[in-house]
């Protein structure tokens, strides 16, 4: 019995020691790994494994289509606008004073042809230069030589003769002429014609009287168009009524220069 004692102590005392030396044995470790290493799908870092599940691979961007670009569209041109006609010159021969009468100015008197006139009118709403157009009768044509205009919705007068402005009473604007080179006109009082002409010598207007039937495409009988006695004028009326007719003009008395 004591000797199982004493062995008892022993054990106890042996027990202890082994118990130490067995956790000794079994600590765990603190080494370090500083290489990483992958397999299977799996890597090892710092001794320990870890499971790693494979990336998903990441989807590839789609690209966008680039959008085709607009064609771009070419402006129409501009239709160059078309020219202006040039304003129409026509001019006409709105009164004549073919038959002087003893009309008197202080102790002058109206003499027959010199003192005969011709009233021309501008319709247009812009000015006529009047130089180089032409006056003429059944004889010939006078040119007219002044550089002068006739105003829009104006006159002008024309006369051989400076003194013929003595026995009327012109209104301001008006351009009397008296500078004619060539032809010297005579009016006859039976019938005749006046004819005007722009600097081409292109026919612009023309009326007549009498026995000349030239003037118009109708009014006129056979052998005759209306005329005037001593002293009056044919004129249009209204100023610028331009139909080609003998009924354009009226038997004007008094007649009525520049207006």
């Amino acid at each position: 019995m004591k000797n199982f004692l004493q062995n008892k102590k022993i054990f106890l005392l042996i027990l202890p020691i082994l118990f130490i030396g067995i956790v000794w044995l079994i600590r765990p470790t603190r080494a370090f790994f500083t290489d990483t290493i992958s397999m299977g799908g799996n890597t090892f870092t710092t001794g320990f494994w870890t499971a790693t599940s494979s990336p998903s691979p990441s989807a590839s961007p789609e690209e966008s289509p680039s959008p085709s670009p607009s064609p771009s569209v070419s402006p129409s041109p501009s239709p160059s606008p078309s020219p202006s006609p040039s304003p129409s010159l026509h001019l006409v021969i709105n009164e004549v004073y073919f038959n002087p009468d003893a009309r008197k100015h202080g102790e002058n008197e109206e003499d027959d042809p010199a003192n005969e006139w011709t009233e021309i009118y501008n319709p247009n709403n812009f000015s006529v230069p009047f130089k180089d157009w032409f006056i003429c009768d059944n004889n010939g044509c006078a040119k007219i030589t002044p550089n002068v205009s006739i105003a829009a919705l104006g006159f002008a007068l024309i006369s051989h003769n400076a003194s013929t402005w003595n026995f009327w009473t012109i209104p301001g604007g008006v351009e009397t002429i008296n500078s004619l080179s060539g032809q010297t006109l005579q009016l006859a009082n039976t019938g005749d014609v006046v004819i005007l002409k722009n600097p081409a010598q292109q026919e612009i207007d023309r009326m007549s009287w009498g026995d000349n039937v030239s003037g118009f495409s109708s009014g006129c009988t056979i052998s005759a168009c209306p005329t005037v006695g001593d002293g009056q004028s044919l004129e249009r009326d209204p100023d610028g009524k331009d139909f080609d007719v003998a009924g354009d003009f009226v038997d004007r008395n008094p007649p009525t220069p520049g207006s």
